[in-house]
């Protein structure tokens, strides 16, 4: 083999290399991102059923207000304004991208 040839044959040899270097490279990138993606995937479901069990709570409180009077309607109204601001916590930490809390953990936290 030439002098010539050997040059292109290792050039082309450390440019291969590189190549599969880059191809497990990018591989192990996407694998991560497919974990990351799952991981993140499971976080919005625990949120989502979280937020189900909320709205069936205040659900519930808001027809036992309804069946209230006097100065159980007030307390009970205090109570209701807590849950509220409770669901709206977790709607806002559900449209937050990469919230890492549960919204029970948010609760207990704020």
């Amino acid at each position: 083999m030439t002098e010539e040839k050997k040059i292109l044959v290792n050039e082309f040899r450390e440019r291969f290399e590189r190549l599969v270097s880059l191809c497990d490279r990018l591989r192990q990138d996407y694998d991560k991102a497919e974990t990351n993606r799952k991981a993140l995937e499971e976080k919005v479901k625990a949120q989502e059923e979280e937020y189900k069990q909320l709205k069936l709570r205040y659900d519930n409180i808001k027809t036992m207000f309804s069946l209230l009077k006097g100065d159980e309607k007030h307390d009970a109204k205090i109570y209701l304004n807590r849950i509220v601001r409770e669901i709206d916590k977790c709607l806002k930490m559900l449209m937050e991208p990469g919230g890492s809390q549960t919204p029970a953990q948010f609760s207990q936290n704020n």
